[in-house]
Parts: C-alpha cells; sequence; structure tokens
C-alpha cells in the first residue's frame, strides 16, 4: 500500500465463520479446502453452538453486548442477531479461543478459533494450518507459520477514509451500516461483499470479493452477495473517528 501525506487510512478485516459440526454428516465430512462442507463456510445462520466466529450483538445469558454497539449483518429467526462472515471496516476481531475435541477416543485433536482447521499431530491430511512447526515459506527466505491466521480466510485491507466520511462519521453510532447515514453518499471506497478490493496486492489483484462463500446477505453462503458496508469505530470506550478528534488532527 502506498500512503500519502495528509490523508487518513484505516483497515477492513473479513470476519470468517465455520462451523465445525462433525455429528451433522457422521464421519463423510466432505472437506471442502479443509473446511466442512460449502454450506457451513462462512454460514453465520449455523447453530451458534456450532460455529466459531460470530459476534453476537444481542445481550446474551448475562453478557450485555448491545452495550458494546456492535453492528449485526445476520438477523436470525430464533436466534440472537450477530456479525460474521463479511467485511468489518475500521476494526479488527481476531478470536483466539481453543478446546481439544475427544473423537472417537483422541484427546490431542486441537480446535482454534484463529485458525478453524482441526490439527492431528499423527495426520498431515488435517494439518493443513498449523499449530505445529511446519516448513511453510513466509517471506525473506523464513519459513514456519506457526500460530499465524490462515491467510485464505483471514483477509485484510488498508482503506482511505476521506475527511467528508470522517465528519460525517462522527455522529454515527458506534457500530453502523452505509444505509444508516440518511441521503449521504460514501466518498472512500471501503470493503463489503459486492465489491472487489483494489488491486493492491503483489499479484495486481484480488481473486474474489471475500474467501470461501463470504459476503453474502445474512452470511448464507448461498445468498445474493450483500452490497452493505459495515463500519465499528471501536470496543468500548474506543472509538478511532472520535480519537482523531481528540488528537486534533481533524476540526469541522
Amino acid at each position: 500500500m502506498k500512503f500519502d501525506a495528509q490523508k487518513f487510512y484505516s483497515i477492513s478485516t473479513f470476519l470468517g465463520a465455520v462451523a465445525n459440526n462433525a455429528n451433522t454428516d457422521g464421519l463423510n465430512w466432505g472437506l471442502v479446502n479443509s473446511f466442512f462442507k460449502a454450506d457451513r463456510v462462512n454460514n453465520t445462520t449455523t447453530n451458534a453452538i456450532w460455529n466459531i466466529g460470530p459476534i453476537q450483538v444481542k445481550d446474551h445469558e448475562g453478557y450485555p453486548n448491545t452495550q458494546y454497539g456492535m453492528i449485526p449483518n445476520a438477523d436470525i429467526s430464533g436466534a440472537a442477531p450477530r456479525f460474521g462472515a463479511n467485511w468489518l471496516n475500521f476494526s479488527v476481531y481476531f478470536p483466539q479461543i481453543g478446546y481439544t475435541p475427544n473423537e472417537g477416543g483422541r484427546i490431542d485433536g486441537v480446535r482454534v478459533a484463529d485458525f478453524l482447521a482441526t490439527q492431528w499431530k499423527d495426520d498431515n491430511n488435517r494439518n493443513l494450518y498449523f499449530v505445529f512447526d511446519n516448513a511453510m515459506p513466509i517471506a525473506a527466505g523464513d519459513a514456519n507459520a506457526k500460530w499465524f491466521g490462515r491467510s485464505d480466510l483471514h483477509w485484510t485491507d488498508i482503506i482511505e477514509v476521506p475527511l467528508d466520511d470522517i465528519i460525517k462519521f462522527k455522529t454515527a453510532p458506534k457500530g453502523f451500516r452505509d444505509n444508516q447515514l440518511g441521503s449521504y453518499t460514501l466518498k472512500g471506497e471501503y470493503r463489503n461483499g459486492s465489491t472487489k478490493p483494489a488491486p493492491t496486492d503483489w499479484k495486481g489483484t484480488w481473486s474474489a470479493n471475500c474467501p470461501l462463500n463470504g459476503g453474502k446477505v445474512g452470511g448464507i453462503p448461498t445468498a445474493a452477495n450483500d452490497p452493505r458496508y459495515y463500519f465499528y469505530k471501536g470496543f468500548s470506550e474506543a472509538d478511532c473517528i472520535e480519537f482523531l478528534y481528540d488528537l486534533g488532527l481533524v476540526t469541522e
């Protein structure tokens, strides 16, 4: 990314959501790119018990989620609204949660939310993304992507944020969609399910709007591309837009 002076930049990240209920199909998991079947990849509507990734927006079992102002992209009948399987502009959410499932007496299987892939020490076919040491190249002759978030799902991009947008965003809620800004038209190029990111990577182009069936309406892989843009200005007391004003970098 080439940065220019006197401009503002932020980050956009794709929040993946992957269901992992192995019992749904017995032992016939039908792996797709080491995930389970495609209808359970980047799907926010699958039972939350079996889904790692989505951010729950509604208050739940004593957790006051609504006070943090997160915006949902999926309002699910009979379940709490949540955000997942789409681009989130301004904020990065990277869950690091692990557990050890017991499948057929095996207790050395490890599943971690930031990799979204089962890791078995004695099965190299399931260790494509890594908790263990490996020989995957990184850069400059270095190798070993152990503990790295898997790059085929955790996409990120740099976004330029024009001054007019910053001024408008100041009065927006903590989390908001582009269609909650009244008649205002965004000046910046942000990330969503309908727009392929600008060609800023080393290959000169992005392969898709989103990875692995993501970026769909309601987080459903078979639905249409979601045209909405989702923004979150910062968790709890943090607010990246207000911070620019506090620093005196932006005034009205």
